[in-house]
């Protein structure tokens, strides 16, 4: 036998079925969230890894082989950082390369992520710089902490800026 529909009993249902929508939804916006946290700590860790190698290329370069050294590094950059690059590059830092016979080497001691988007990532890293000139007489080693912005250009991770903190 069909029982009818009563009004407490329709009350009932039409509250479950919010309940339900309501968890179920709740339950989207979690998964969400997670897969967008999963999404942003990858995005970080391809950046962290560009970053630790750009900043060796960037700041390592050789007098015999400068010209061909900076121009790999701009390659690694973006924006208007690019631009400033290429200007201190061709201008200050080639001429001097070669007149001094600079011989400069960049190692990463350490990094770590500051903040991290999808797109756009900020890294720390520790550089120890090893250089060597005609004006030196023994090789010279600076540390320096550096703040890079690293942007998803393309599919790669490229700096657009950095920093010395």
């Amino acid at each position: 036998m069909i029982r009818p529909v009563t009004a407490h009993r329709r009350i009932a249902l039409s509250t479950w079925a919010v309940v339900v929508l309501a968890l179920a939804g709740v339950a989207g916006g979690f998964w969400w969230q997670h897969r967008e946290h999963q999404a942003n700590e990858a995005a970080g860790q391809a950046a962290l890894d560009a970053a630790r190698k750009d900043v060796v290329d960037v700041l390592s370069y050789d007098f015999r082989t400068v010209d061909d050294d900076l121009a790999r590094a701009k390659t690694r950059l973006t924006g208007k950082f690019q631009d400033d690059f290429a200007q201190l590059a061709s201008g200050v830092v080639a001429p001097a390369a070669k007149q001094d016979q600079i011989d400069t080497r960049a190692e990463i001691a350490g990094s770590g992520l500051v903040s991290t988007s999808a797109d756009e990532a900020v890294a720390l890293l520790f550089v120890n710089q090893t250089t060597r000139s005609i004006k030196l007489t023994a090789p010279k080693i600076d540390g320096s902490r550096l703040q890079l912005t690293m942007r998803l250009v393309g599919g790669q991770w490229l700096v657009s800026d950095l920093k010395p903190l």
